[in-house]
Order: structure tokens, then sequence, then C-alpha cells
């Protein structure tokens, strides 16, 4: 006891060299003195706790009374800490808890007063991934909506963290309102949209994923309807038909252009290419069943078995698409130019080589295979 005191004078001597002023003027050299001086008294075997407790109090080592009181399970003495150093204590203790791996602790600790809440807020709000469950607790469902949403548009990396923050941002959001609005309907399927997107990206076929090294991150519509189309049917694959209407889906949904502008048509250029390339993707991919097909007086059998028969019977019957829209398929008062169309652009195209081997009969034959099928698609459409 008596070494313990005389170590004590010493260490509190050599601490007391310095001036509470000189605690912030030097504060790199106060806090390293400190830390050595204090650091003895926590040995187990030969150290002193009280005196610890002592002069970390008296110096206001907070990190050292942090830890102290997070070994002993002290909760009673941490409060009485709060009350004697005030909001810079309070503060420390966030801090601690972040850089020490305790953030749990932040939020299972005793629901503070209101005015340390509203600081806990403001203090979480530089760690986003933190800052919305404290609005939450604190019934600010506004802020914790802001709040998923900046994480929602940082997450670049795993598409499962940003389909559950989506799902975060939704409820908070619909928690925030006090009632239905327009502007709040919009934001609401603006989410919505997001989180299906989600959905049809995870169609995309792993081997696409992988050969793109692209992980687990989410995607930009353009990116998902271009993998998903690909690829053809794939060994194991079971719903090819199901990944083309999700992808002609996603150009109906994202990629049509909302407003045309009359002097640039260049969205309008493109949403065209790809909804060419769409089809055009679905009919060579089935060539071979095309061309078998040449051979047969009565193909109509075959012709309901490839891709891009059931893709389309699929998109009349089950996209909540409008008569205008329709033309997208192709609308049956049209369909002839349509097709027409469509054959000319699929032999203009360097990846649809092989139509330009084949010979002008074949070709023409195939043409009117595919008005066979679309006739036959919109009847059996009509039926359903």
């Amino acid at each position: 006891a008596t070494l313990h005191t005389s170590l004590y004078s010493l260490a509190d001597a050599v601490l007391s060299s310095f001036s509470p002023k000189e605690w912030k003027q030097k504060s790199d050299e106060f806090r390293a003195l400190r830390h050595d001086v204090i650091a003895p008294f926590l040995d187990r075997r030969n150290g002193n706790k009280q005196i610890a407790y002592t002069l970390a109090e008296q110096y206001q080592d907070f990190d050292t009374l942090l830890q102290m009181c997070y070994d002993d399970d002290d909760e009673a003495r941490l409060k009485r800490y709060g009350t004697m150093f005030g909001e810079d204590f309070v503060q420390h203790q966030w801090q601690w808890y972040i850089e020490n791996g305790k953030r749990k602790e932040l939020f299972t600790q005793s629901q503070p007063q209101p005015a340390t809440q509203q600081h806990l807020q403001q203090f979480l709000k530089k760690f986003g991934n933190l800052g919305w469950i404290q609005s939450i607790r604190s019934n600010n469902f506004k802020d914790a909506t802001e709040c998923l949403h900046t994480m929602c548009e940082n997450e670049k990396s795993d598409v499962g963290r940003y389909s559950s923050l989506l799902c975060l941002q939704k409820l908070a959001f619909s928690a925030s309102q006090p009632g239905p609005c327009q502007e709040n309907d919009n934001k609401l399927l603006q989410i919505q949209k997001d989180l299906d997107l989600v959905a049809y990206r995870s169609l995309i076929p792993p081997q696409v994923l992988a050969e793109k090294k692209i992980g687990g991150a989410p995607l930009a519509p353009d990116l998902v309807f271009q993998y998903l189309i690909q690829e053809g049917p794939l060994p194991g694959e079971t719903h090819t038909t199901h990944r083309f209407f999700a992808a002609f889906e996603v150009l109906l949904l994202y990629l049509k252009p909302d407003h045309v502008d009359p002097n640039d048509n260049t969205a309008t250029e493109d949403y065209d290419l790809k909804r060419k390339t769409l089809f055009a993707r679905m009919i060579s991919l089935d060539l071979r069943a095309w061309q078998d097909m040449l051979q047969k007086d009565e193909p109509i059998e075959d012709i309901r078995n490839t891709l891009y028969w059931n893709t389309v019977i699929k998109i009349l019957t089950e996209s909540e698409i409008n008569d205008a829209q329709r033309q997208c398929v192709f609308d049956k008062s049209t369909y002839e130019e349509a097709v027409d169309h469509l054959l000319s652009y699929i032999k203009s195209q360097r990846e649809f080589e092989i139509f330009s081997h084949m010979g002008e009969d074949a070709v023409e034959r195939i043409r009117s295979l595919m008005l066979l099928a679309i006739e036959d698609v919109y009847t059996c459409s009509l039926d359903m």
C-alpha cells in the first residue's frame, strides 16, 4: 500500500507538471505521457485499479475510464462520468464505442435524455450506416429515410445489402408520411422500381456475371438489359423465356424515353435499337429450329416451341402494356412491316452474320414463318 501511495504521488507530480491549458496545447504529448504513467496501475498482478481510476478521473483520461468501466460492466459509473464531465465525455464515449468495435453499445445502453438523444443523432450523421438506426429510435423517420437513401446511392458492391437498404428506406419513408399524396406515391413507386430492378438482375446467368467480373454489385438498367439477353438457353436452364421476358420489362419500364425531345432523337434511336436487338436475339438463338421448320408443311407446333413465340405470348398475356406499347412487341396491324424491319436489322448486324450466308429463298421462308408465328401468338393471346 505504501509503495502504491508513493507511486501515485510520483505519477500525480509528473502529470501535474502540465496545466489544464497545456492539456490541449500539447495534447499529443500529454496523452502519450498520461497513458504511460497510468498504464502500470492497470496491471492485474502488481497494479491498483482504484489509483488508476483516480488518476484517470483527475487528468481526464477518458479512454482508460471507458475501458475500465466496460471491463467492470459498471454502467452506473459511466452515467456518473457523463454528469461529471458533461458532453465532452459522452461524445468521447460514443467515439470510443465505434473505434473499439462496440457499436451496439450505442443502442443498447439506457435510452438517453432528449437533449443527449438529439446529440447522438447528430453525432451519428458522420457514420451513415449507424445514423438511420438512431433516427428510427427517436421516431425521426424523415432523417432515417434521407440517411438510407444516401446509403443506397453509395452501395456499389453488395446487391443484397443494397436491396435490404431499399426495403428499409421504403418502410422509413412510409412511416414518415402523414397521409397519401401524389408526390409521396411517386417516391414510393421509385423505391419499388429500384427493388424490382434488383429482382430482374437476379435472373442474369451467373456465367455472364462471372465473365464480366461483376460480382455482387448493383447494376444500372442498361446493363441489366444487356446481360439478360447476352446468352441463349444454358445447360440446365429452364427459365430462358422468363429471362427474356424480364429483359422486355426492363426495356419498357426503365429504358423507354418518357419525354422525347423533337430536336434530339438519340434516346429514341437507342431505345429502338435495344428493342430490335432483343427480338433479333430471340430469333437468332432458335435459328436451327427455324431452319428445320422450312422442311415441314405444318410447322405451327414447332413455332410454339421457340423462344420467340413463348416470350411474345408471355409479354402479351402477362406484361402490363397498353395498346400503344404493344407496338414494342409488334402490333398486329403493322406486323408485316415490323418483321421486314427486324429481318433487315438482323442481316445488317455482324453478330447475326449467319443470316447473310443463307439464301434469299431461305430468308423469305423464315419471314413467312415469323409472320405465321406473330399471327398465331396474337390469336392465342386473345383466347387466354
